[in-house]
């Protein structure tokens, strides 16, 4: 994989790991309201810790540890999370590479929405494999 490949890739996954833009999102507010949000650690460990969310070439799973793995394009991802004032954050490694960020978490069933921190990108979906 070229170097140039493998940016795309590290900087697509920091953008997504937090929030992708929906190209065809629509209102925002429509489609956070179709989401249950997530207040506190423990609805987090129970509707997404320990399933496996995939949102286009992304896939995830957030381990009861506090640990994240995935891939991107398969160029595995490892990382880790904590729950820090109503949010998920994140760090992680790809490659060379890595990046940290938090974000609000809403959920229906088989469905997990993610919510950047204001002026980072637009909410986007994942879903459970």
């Amino acid at each position: 994989m070229g170097l140039a490949s493998k940016a795309m890739q590290i900087a697509a996954l920091a953008v997504c790991v937090t929030g992708c833009g929906i190209a065809e999102r629509g209102d925002e507010q429509a489609l956070i309201a179709e989401f249950d949000m997530i207040e506190d650690r423990a609805e987090f460990v129970s509707a997404v810790v320990g399933k496996n969310w995939q949102s286009d070439a992304i896939n995830l799973r957030f381990g009861k540890d506090g640990t994240m793995r995935g891939d991107i394009n398969g160029v595995p991802v490892t990382g880790a999370w904590e729950w820090h004032s109503g949010q998920v954050c994140t760090n992680f490694q790809v490659s060379d590479s890595g990046g940290a960020g938090c974000a609000k978490i809403g959920t229906k069933p088989g469905e997990m929405l993610v919510i950047p921190r204001s002026g980072t990108g637009a909410p986007y979906t994942y879903r459970a494999i």
